[in-house]
Protein backbone atom coordinates (compact mmCIF):
# COMPACT_ATOMS: atom_id res chain seq x y z
CA UNK A 1 0.00 0.00 0.00
CA UNK A 2 1.15 3.51 -1.10
CA UNK A 3 -0.02 6.72 -0.08
CA UNK A 4 1.15 10.05 -2.41
CA UNK A 5 -0.03 13.22 -0.70
CA UNK A 6 -0.45 16.26 -3.31
CA UNK A 7 -0.78 19.91 -2.90
CA UNK A 8 0.00 20.25 1.13
CA UNK A 9 -1.35 23.83 1.97
CA UNK A 10 -0.32 25.09 5.95
CA UNK A 11 -1.62 27.66 8.05
CA UNK A 12 -0.43 29.34 11.03
CA UNK A 13 -2.57 29.94 14.02
CA UNK A 14 -1.81 31.28 17.42
CA UNK A 15 -1.24 28.09 19.32
CA UNK A 16 -0.53 25.45 16.41
CA UNK A 17 -1.39 25.09 13.20
CA UNK A 18 -3.82 23.62 10.44
CA UNK A 19 -2.61 21.14 7.46
CA UNK A 20 -4.81 20.22 4.29
CA UNK A 21 -3.21 17.63 2.06
CA UNK A 22 -5.11 15.83 -0.88
CA UNK A 23 -4.32 11.65 -0.83
CA UNK A 24 -4.52 9.04 -3.42
CA UNK A 25 -3.96 5.77 -1.83
CA UNK A 26 -2.59 2.60 -4.07
CA UNK A 27 -2.70 -1.26 -3.03
CA UNK A 28 -0.39 -3.61 -5.65
CA UNK A 29 -0.56 -7.35 -6.05
CA UNK A 30 1.05 -8.77 -8.30
CA UNK A 31 1.82 -6.89 -11.41
CA UNK A 32 -1.47 -5.34 -10.86
CA UNK A 33 -2.12 -1.68 -8.99
CA UNK A 34 -5.44 -0.20 -8.22
CA UNK A 35 -6.05 3.14 -6.37
CA UNK A 36 -8.84 4.02 -3.83
CA UNK A 37 -11.16 6.61 -4.11
CA UNK A 38 -9.33 10.17 -3.02
CA UNK A 39 -9.38 11.87 -0.53
CA UNK A 40 -7.52 14.35 2.03
CA UNK A 41 -6.29 14.73 5.53
CA UNK A 42 -7.04 17.58 7.48
CA UNK A 43 -4.42 18.01 10.18
CA UNK A 44 -4.26 19.98 13.32
CA UNK A 45 -0.91 20.44 14.43
CA UNK A 46 0.62 21.91 17.72
CA UNK A 47 4.03 21.84 19.80
CA UNK A 48 4.71 19.40 22.58
CA UNK A 49 8.03 20.04 24.39
CA UNK A 50 8.75 22.14 21.66
CA UNK A 51 8.26 19.51 19.02
CA UNK A 52 5.66 19.98 16.22
CA UNK A 53 3.29 17.03 15.99
CA UNK A 54 -0.12 16.12 14.68
CA UNK A 55 -3.12 17.05 17.41
CA UNK A 56 -5.81 15.54 15.50
CA UNK A 57 -6.23 13.89 11.65
CA UNK A 58 -9.57 13.82 10.05
CA UNK A 59 -9.29 11.13 7.20
CA UNK A 60 -11.94 12.77 4.36
CA UNK A 61 -13.01 10.09 1.02
CA UNK A 62 -14.59 11.65 -1.81
CA UNK A 63 -16.44 7.95 -1.90
CA UNK A 64 -16.87 4.99 -0.63
CA UNK A 65 -13.42 4.41 0.92
CA UNK A 66 -13.78 0.16 0.99
CA UNK A 67 -10.58 -1.23 0.52
CA UNK A 68 -10.32 -2.69 -3.00
CA UNK A 69 -8.51 -6.16 -3.63
CA UNK A 70 -6.69 -6.01 -6.91
CA UNK A 71 -8.06 -8.63 -9.18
Amino acid sequence: MRHFFFDLVTEASEGGAHATAYVLITHSMGSRTVAQPPGRYECDLAQFDGRWAFATRRVIMDADATMLAPV
